[in-house]
């Protein structure tokens, strides 16, 4: 009996410890799954679809747009509509009639701009943070000239956060027409404009290269290529485009 009794303590003993090895596994395992960490899988996935679908048009190299789209949380930069509609290739409204251009024009204006690796760029236009961030994964260094002052603050607050040490924002449309002693391999003009900027043209390196959206009365836009070359300069137009107008 007493043999008896003892296999029964050692059952017994056994089935608390198998059930204390279960539970602590589907605690931790709870753990691991996290609103927090649900919702980074779901926006690296919709990331990838977007990079994806950027992919089929033949814009970008895949591994710039692995390194940008792939990468950079468009919902981070919008705010408003719903964060899966973040990665449709479209244009979004952000209230007070600003626009973000949608993923597609980005892509346009970056494979414009050249080959940006190890570049240092200066991005200009009103909620260009998307534009700043996804040049940034590719360029060495970027300049953002935000125009909205509101809005410097804080996309140099969520760059930080975000990691993307190589960017520097700068606030006021006013630092467009202001000398600088700075010179840029590219320069995106992330806004509609009726001319070429000329003060930005002042600030491109040899064989620098400017981008920049013209608009027309008739409400139509291109997307131009300003190039330096040794005795002068070229200007050629890429394509139709859908920029926010400044």
């Amino acid at each position: 009996m007493k043999q008896i009794r003892g296999y029964r303590i050692h059952i017994i003993l056994l089935s608390i410890l198998v059930f204390h090895f279960f539970s602590s596994t589907l605690n931790a395992q709870t753990e691991e799954r996290t609103p927090a960490d649900e919702s980074r899988s779901v926006t690296t996935e919709q990331r990838a679809v977007l990079a994806e679908e950027i992919s089929q048009l033949g814009i970008l190299p895949q591994a710039q747009l692995r390194n940008s789209f792939g990468q950079v949380p468009r919902h981070r930069f919008i705010s408003g509509p719903p964060q899966a509609m973040a990665y449709t290739n479209s244009p979004l409204p952000l209230g007070s009639g600003v626009l973000i251009p949608s993923p597609e024009e980005h892509a346009k204006m970056i494979a414009a701009a050249g080959d940006l690796t190890g570049a240092t760029v200066l991005v200009a236009g009103p909620e260009s943070g998307y534009l700043a961030a996804l040049v940034s994964r590719i360029a060495a260094r970027v300049v953002q000239i935000e125009f909205l002052p509101s809005r410097a603050a804080v996309f140099s607050a969520l760059f930080e956060e975000l990691g993307y040490a190589n960017i520097e924002v700068r606030s006021g449309a006013e630092l467009i027409r202001q000398d600088t002693v700075d010179r840029y391999d590219a320069i995106l003009v992330a806004y509609g404009t009726e001319n070429i900027p000329l003060p930005l043209i002042a600030r491109l390196n040899q064989a620098g290269t400017l981008t920049a959206v013209l608009s027309y009365q008739q409400g139509e836009q291109l997307l131009i290529e300003y190039r330096r070359i040794r005795n002068g300069a070229s200007i050629r137009v890429v394509d139709r485009v859908f920029f926010p107008v400044e």
